[in-house]
């Protein structure tokens, strides 16, 4: 049951009044069920509920294996508490238990890339060199970590970049996705500041030799590349130029290739709009997503981040969804609501980002989203 308890929009309290439920019916948990809490309140960046639970294992003796500290080293490091996802990170190499893992390297590689205020490249491939002492082979989600790592973090060297992507194309047990070109496309966009690159690069994709790989192993379930997550960085490039006039010809392009537009798709347009200064479309744009049910979860939309969905699955068992079509619906998710308040804010229109809290409200949504939104019409966010 407490598995299975997802597709809403607060799946980790559920889970946990079950967890709780059965510890009151003196139901002795067992190492997979604690696991399983762990990575719904690590999902929800509950840290400190997911370390309760944790010493809960500690204090009952049940074993904790590599997929527990997997587990709760994701939980810190979502909430940017370095210092103790180190600890635990030590704390697992010392297990008796344990067993090399490739998704607690990847979080550590991952913190240091984009979840810390200051990335640190050197601290990347010091967890990256611990990686392969551990004869663990890089992952797809290993090769972006890297490529981010030399492409965005400063002094930025997109020639390491390029040559850590060339090695991900040779590498025979790595697949070349949308979240590769991704950082490709930003770091040609918006650190190098070249949008006739960034443009020029979008248009290698389809005929990249890797392309047909990933067409080969998906087996026709679904659009090859570029995908939506392709898209998304095109966006934000034209987000970082403020060239809305670009917008139109590639929303059509995504229709005509079979490309589902998604919620954070949408989000990089309200953008674009919005610094142009054409707030009505960024508008009419929020208002053309779709509600799903109070409480349920939004289908068909990838991750923000799209190594979010790999990272994940390294965790949980669950059959990765196929992305929508042309056609589906586009459910409006929180972070376009967080999107649209930013722009109101900055439009000076305080009274409609509060009805947008309202609507939030409605929604059934975690107290700790509801919240950061809140954040977001105090004045010291107007424009973040």
């Amino acid at each position: 049951m407490i598995q299975h308890a997802h597709e809403t929009t607060d799946d980790a309290s559920a889970a946990l009044a079950h967890f709780e439920e059965a510890i009151q019916h003196r139901v002795t948990p067992n190492t997979f069920l604690c696991n399983t809490i762990i990575s719904k309140l690590s999902k929800a960046r509950r840290a400190p509920e997911a370390l309760q639970v944790f010493e809960y294992m500690k204090q009952c003796n049940l074993p904790r294996n590599s997929v527990t500290f997997g587990a709760i080293i994701n939980a810190c490091c979502k909430t940017g508490d370095e210092k103790t996802a180190k600890e635990l990170f030590q704390e697992m190499l010392r297990s008796k238990n344990y067993k090399p893992r490739i998704p607690p390297f990847n979080t550590m590689i991952q913190l240091y890339t984009q979840g810390v205020k200051q990335p640190n490249r050197e601290k990347v491939l010091y967890y990256y060199d611990l990686m392969c002492q551990q004869n663990l082979s890089p992952s797809d989600h290993t090769y972006n970590l890297l490529m981010q790592a030399y492409g965005l973090i400063e002094p930025c060297d997109p020639a390491s970049m390029q040559r850590v992507f060339q090695q991900a194309c040779n590498h025979r047990n790595v697949m070349i996705n949308g979240s590769h070109w991704s950082t490709l496309i930003n770091v040609k966009g918006c650190v190098e500041k070249d949008l006739e690159g960034a443009l020029a690069l979008f248009e290698t994709i389809q005929c990249h030799p890797s392309n047909f790989a990933l067409c080969q192993r998906r087996e026709g379930d679904g659009p090859g590349l570029p995908d939506a997550v392709c898209y998304e960085a095109l966006f934000n490039v034209f987000v970082a130029f403020k060239r809305a006039d670009l917008v139109p010809r590639y929303v059509a392009r995504m229709a005509q290739e079979g490309v589902h537009m998604t919620a954070y798709v949408v989000n990089t347009l309200i953008k674009t709009y919005a610094l142009t200064g054409d707030i009505e479309s960024a508008r009419e744009l929020f208002e053309s997503l779709v509600d799903p049910p109070p409480g349920h979860a939004a289908a068909f939309n990838h991750p923000s981040n799209p190594n979010q969905q790999i990272h994940q699955a390294n965790h949980h068992n669950h059959q990765q969804k196929l992305p929508g079509k042309v056609g589906d619906p586009v459910y409006r998710e929180p972070s376009c609501f967080e999107t649209m308040i930013r722009v109101e804010m900055g439009n000076g229109t305080k009274e409609r980002a509060e009805e947008l809290i309202k609507r939030m409200e409605c929604r059934a949504y975690p107290i700790a989203i509801l919240n950061r939104a809140r954040k977001l019409l105090e004045p010291s966010n107007n424009g973040n």
